[in-house]
């Protein structure tokens, strides 16, 4: 119930502060073991959504998830509990960040494009692509040997699996401009590493901003 009513006023955009003030407490306060996983993480999210809770809560959600077994989070809650802390970073649980990272890169061909492009997107704002250490992953001959290259393998998984989507089913406008948001953040805090992408990988990457201004404008919107 608790979950159901976060995620009412989340959608309807309203805030009642003496309600969640109270819901919070309740939440900091009861056993988070009786939610299931989805029932937390819709919780989680809609309270990250909405600015609500400190981290008192955060910690208790973020720790209860953190003790989920891995074989148990399904791509969109993997996604919401990453946009979670992505928006209330100053909580965020190492552990859990860890966690939710190996997931995502041992279940990625499981991933629909918006579930994809979001958790994706989480990681590299929530600057955790250092957690590509923990996939010790084998990397590929062509893989460069300057800046980060675990890091920058984790993320060409990301766009190679994004291009194999689009060639399955191209891109919807809205779908496009998820992954353009994608590669400008990557481009813009991993610099160096986006332009030691293998020249394939780049060729995606530029071709998704071959589209008119005005329909990605129109979007946007």
């Amino acid at each position: 119930n608790v979950s159901n009513v976060v995620h009412a006023f989340s959608r309807l955009s309203c805030y009642n502060l003496p309600l969640f003030q109270n819901l919070v407490k309740r939440v900091a306060s009861e056993d988070l073991t009786a939610y299931k996983l989805y029932e937390l993480g819709v919780l989680c999210h809609n309270l990250a959504k909405l600015k609500s809770g400190g981290e008192k809560v955060y910690s208790a959600m973020f720790g209860e998830l953190a003790k989920r077994p891995a074989e148990v989070w399904e791509p969109k809650a993997v996604a919401q509990v990453l946009d979670a802390m992505r928006r209330r970073q100053m909580f965020s649980h190492p552990g859990l960040l860890v966690l939710l990272f190996q997931r995502f890169f041992s279940t990625l061909p499981s991933y629909s494009v918006h579930s994809l492009t979001q958790a994706s997107w989480c990681l590299v704002e929530l600057d955790a692509l250092d957690c590509a250490e923990e996939l010790h992953q084998e990397l590929p001959p062509d893989e460069a040997p300057q800046g980060f290259p675990q890091g920058r393998h984790a993320m060409r998984r990301v766009f190679e699996r994004l291009q194999e989507l689009d060639s399955q089913e191209p891109f919807t406008p809205t779908q496009r401009c998820h992954v353009q948001t994608l590669i400008r953040a990557y481009r813009y805090r991993h610099e160096l590493d986006h332009g030691l992408l293998p020249p394939k990988v780049k060729s995606f990457c530029k071709a998704q901003f071959d589209v008119s201004s005005s329909v990605v404008s129109a979007v946007a919107r």
